[in-house]
C-alpha cells in the first residue's frame, strides 16, 4: 500500500482557501503550540491516543507527553476513532466501491 508524502506548509496554504483552515504548522512546533493553548484555556482537555508501548501507534516524544500530561485523557480517542471508521457517508461507500472495482479488475487481468 503507497500513501503520498503530506503537502509541505507552503502546499497545504495553497491548496486551501481561506475559511476552510485557520493554521498549518509543522510536527515539531506541536508542543509548544499545545503549551500555549493551555495556558490560554487550562480547563481545556486535551485527547491523546494511549501511550503504552503496545499501542499500534509511534511512541509520542518525550517532551510532548511532558507538555500535556496534566491536561491529557486517553480514555476516548481510541474508541471514537474505532466508532468513526464504522461509520460510512454514501460518497465514502460509493469510493469503496469504486476503489474495490479497481482492485478487482486489476487481478483480473493479472497486473
Amino acid at each position: 500500500m503507497w500513501s503520498p508524502a503530506p503537502p509541505s506548509v507552503e502546499e497545504a496554504q495553497q491548496r486551501y482557501s481561506p475559511g476552510q483552515i485557520t493554521s498549518i504548522y509543522t510536527s515539531p512546533e506541536l508542543p509548544k503550540l499545545v503549551q500555549e493553548s493551555l495556558k490560554t484555556y487550562p480547563d481545556a482537555i486535551l485527547h491523546v491516543l494511549p501511550p503504552y508501548p503496545a499501542a499500534p501507534f509511534p511512541e509520542q516524544p518525550k517532551d510532548f507527553a511532558e507538555t500535556y500530561a496534566k491536561s491529557a485523557t486517553h480514555a476516548y480517542l481510541l474508541q471514537a476513532l474505532h466508532k468513526a471508521r464504522l461509520i460510512k457517508t454514501l460518497e465514502e461507500i460509493e469510493l469503496i466501491r469504486k476503489a474495490n472495482a479497481i482492485s478487482s479488475r486489476a487481478h483480473e487481468v493479472g497486473i
